[in-house]
């Protein structure tokens, strides 16, 4: 659901027109209202907290700075995950390079698959079992080209649509539907790799 639909709430375009009209603490409601989904896309996309909170801060410092530039015929949201992609990919850019990008977010020495419990030693109850994929999705997501991790992360993660994911991307809504069936193809294989196919069913879901 959106954040404008909330009741008895000013709506993002409100809290805009209150912040440019020189009302501070407008801004601190949108930074709020929306710090998380930033956080969340961040955390998806470069596997670190720490990175994820430090691009998240440079996303709403961004967002301050540029609040002029928006178009209040687009929606804020939008603009807002645009942004927050963007500075993802500054992020792979500045500090691991174009050829290391995809690696995550670790010590340079850690063997990738070394947070990964052992099979063998999987504990029984459901949320060990949510804890242990939670993690293999991560190292799955990390091994994606970026841009089918970012189409998947704005559609799966951040839950919006697929037209809305297009808008952010600068790409088709059938280009957007062809990066997630890549992605969606690849992340099977990588789970069904790293715990086996047992897993697969938990991103059929996400097809429908």
């Amino acid at each position: 659901m959106a954040d404008e639909d909330v009741p008895n709430e000013p709506t993002d375009t409100e809290l805009i027109g209150r912040f440019l009209g020189g009302d501070e603490g407008a801004f601190n409601q949108l930074a709020l209202r929306h710090r998380a989904g930033i956080y969340r896309l961040a955390l998806s996309v470069v596997s670190n907290p720490e990175d994820a909170e430090d691009i998240t801060q440079e996303v709403l410092m961004k967002i301050y700075r540029k609040m002029n530039q928006f178009e209040k015929e687009s929606r804020f949201t939008t603009w807002l995950y645009r942004i927050a992609v963007n500075q993802c990919h500054d992020f792979h850019r500045k500090k691991r390079g174009l050829f290391t990008k995809l690696v995550p977010a670790a010590q340079e020495d850690e063997d990738p698959l070394a947070r990964l419990p052992d099979k063998s030693q999987r504990e029984p109850d459901a949320a060990a079992s949510r804890e242990e994929l939670a993690t293999a999705l991560q190292k799955a997501l990390a091994q994606l080209k970026e841009k089918h991790r970012n189409a998947f992360v704005l559609r799966e993660v951040q839950g919006l649509s697929c037209r809305e994911v297009a808008k952010i991307l600068n790409c088709s809504d059938g280009t957007v539907m062809s990066r997630l069936f890549y992605a969606r193809q690849k992340l099977r294989v990588s789970l069904r790799s790293l715990l086996g196919p047992e897993f697969e069913a938990d991103l059929n879901g996400a097809d429908s």
